[in-house]
């Protein structure tokens, strides 16, 4: 009997070892569209690959990251967050409770995407300046942050008009309802667009020349070139130091050429990125917001 017993005790050992540890991604944004796809494919090639972690889709979604970050942090067991550039500067936008000092970067998904304003009333920057244009924001850290750029640095006034999200704002610059939009800068968003729209990139965020748009920078319209979008894996800084490193290879192992092409398909660009530099990008929007901050009237902690 005591070795029956003995038995089947190693057995449900052996068996309970052998079960991959749960691993929540949590996704903190609509679960339509390429973005939560991209993430989707990562968890379906990161669990292929490997079989200690069962990493599994986790939607979260409440205050622009916030809620989700907070639930990662707060976890007793293992979470991974899949966030933006704006969990970066939203402590310095809004009162929030999450700190970005409290998370380790695993990887990046899509990397340093740029933004444009797109218009098709004007063809032209300077065509806004003369303080009677109206600009649609989708309401989100980065395109305010783009918009309040582009007033507070170079001496335009705009009406700025709040957006659940691009189809509505586009929807209306393109009737005629508003004057010009912030939008993500790819592909997909310029698929949207018919030739017959006429539709002109007044700008684009960033340093980097593409072929038939302008920078902003190139323009001498001063303040935007350190605006990018990024996709982040995060993980706690509680988390040790072996598991970090055992999450981040699966996680780079995952981010696969499809991936990738996904990543291309949608935002036009991919450039790989290290954590310091990408730190340093951070740190420069955290302390570019921190300046509108007392002019767009957003109370700081």
């Amino acid at each position: 009997m005591m070795r029956k017993f003995l038995f089947t005790l190693l057995l449900a050992m052996s068996t309970a070892h052998a079960q991959p540890q749960t691993v929540s991604v949590v996704w903190p944004f609509s679960l339509a569209g390429a973005q939560p796809n991209m993430v989707r494919q990562m968890i379906d090639n990161a669990n292929k690959q490997q079989n200690k972690y069962q990493f599994v889709f986790n939607n979260v979604p409440g205050a622009g990251g916030t809620v989700a970050a907070n639930t990662v942090n707060n976890a007793k067991e293992l979470k991974v967050l899949i966030t933006s550039t704006s969990f970066y500067i939203r402590p310095a936008m809004y009162q929030v409770s999450h700190n970005p000092q409290d998370f380790d970067l695993l990887g990046t998904v899509c990397s340093k995407q740029p933004f444009a304003v797109f218009s098709k009333k004007y063809s032209r920057v300077s065509d806004l300046r003369d303080g009677k244009a109206s600009i649609g924001i989708i309401n989100g850290t980065i395109s305010q942050l783009v918009s309040t750029s582009l007033q507070y640095n170079n001496g335009i006034v705009l009406n700025d008009i709040g957006y659940k999200g691009t189809p509505e704002a586009m929807t209306d610059m393109l009737g005629g309802q508003i004057d010009a939009s912030v939008d993500f800068f790819g592909p997909m968003t310029m698929a949207r667009f018919t030739e017959q729209d006429k539709v002109h990139v007044l700008g684009i965020t960033g340093e980097r020349n593409i072929p038939g748009f302008a920078t902003f920078k190139s323009q001498n319209i001063k303040g935007l070139e350190s605006i990018e979008f990024s996709m982040y894996v995060l993980v706690k800084n509680a988390t040790d130091p072996a598991t970090k490193q055992e999450l981040s290879d699966i996680i780079a192992n995952s981010i696969n050429e499809p991936v990738q092409k996904m990543c291309v398909d949608e935002y036009g660009i991919i450039e790989r990125a290290d954590y310091n530099s990408l730190a340093g990008k951070h740190q420069s929007l955290i302390n570019h917001w921190t300046k509108f901050v007392p002019t767009v009237g957003i109370k700081k902690q």
